[in-house]
């Protein structure tokens, strides 16, 4: 929590737009500060050091935030402005029309592809409010 309420909202500012990035720089942050509180070499297994702290790497909390704003983007009225730029963005996606990966839409689809939930893009009516 510590971390997260110091550290993590400013570099996770902005995820919802940009979330499916790497993120190797702010990573690097995020095990240094883990390492720190453990008193564990620079050496000590990633995988190790997530388990002791019952942490996750940074980019999932990312690509979470991106899926809430998705969901809540499907959310909003039709004749929000927000949503009608989805529309646009999302039927460029549905033609992968990615401009070169700044389609926002087109990065959903494909994270939602690479975790087996395709089948969350294809049906996002229902997820409408």
């Amino acid at each position: 929590m510590l971390f997260d309420s110091l550290f993590g909202s400013i570099l996770n500012y902005g995820a919802e737009i940009i979330g499916n990035n790497d993120g190797t720089d702010l990573e690097l942050v995020h095990c240094k500060f883990l390492r720190k509180i453990l008193c564990v070499q620079k050496s000590t297994n990633l995988d190790r050091l997530y388990g002791e702290t019952g942490r996750c790497p940074m980019n999932i909390h990312r690509r979470i935030l991106m899926f809430k704003y998705w969901l809540k983007i499907l959310s909003l009225e039709h004749t929000s402005l927000v949503k009608s730029l989805y529309n646009v963005v999302k039927a460029d996606a549905e033609n992968n029309i990615s401009y070169k990966g700044s389609n926002w839409a087109f990065k959903i689809k494909t994270v939602l592809n690479e975790m087996g939930l395709h089948n969350l893009w294809i049906n996002q009516r229902d997820l409408e409010h």
